[in-house]
């Protein structure tokens, strides 16, 4: 599906933060409005997100053919993000580190806590949300203006 990548940029950022904090998206294809509805709902009928989200739900689903569905990323995909982050990294001592919690148990909860007690816990932030935005982009035939 085609879309303008002048009239996404604007919103991108807001997409990938939705992503990130769980979230699935939903883009009007023709008026770039995004709805946000929790992951949770997709897998659950929690009746009390259920009632908050519905009236969005009804929308998404009587015009389903104007939307376009913009998932979080996959654990396969985070993961290959904190393999990306840990390539580029500058530091080999704490590279070092972060491969040996990749390559253990628990890799996403131990890359967590070891970015949270670094310096380069915003590097990361800021590679993953750019990460993220490239996997959003490369779902849409992007056409300029």
């Amino acid at each position: 599906m085609a879309v303008s990548l002048d009239r996404l940029r604007p919103i991108l950022k807001s997409i990938v933060q939705s992503l990130e904090a769980g979230y699935v998206c939903y883009l009007n294809k023709l008026t770039y409005e995004v709805i946000d509805i929790p992951e949770s709902l997709s897998h659950h009928d929690e009746q009390e997100y259920l009632e908050v989200f519905q009236h969005v739900i009804d929308e998404v689903t009587k015009n389903e053919s104007d939307y376009v569905r913009i998932e979080p990323p996959t654990s396969y995909e985070g993961f290959k993000i904190m393999e990306a982050f840990v390539d580029q990294l500058k530091d080999p001592f704490f590279q070092r580190n972060l491969m040996d919690v990749l390559n253990g148990r628990k890799p996403f909860q131990h890359f967590r806590r070891l970015i949270d007690d670094s310096k380069y816990r915003q590097d990361w932030f800021d590679f993953k949300a750019e990460q993220v935005e490239k996997l959003v982009l490369d779902k849409f035939d992007l056409k300029e203006n």
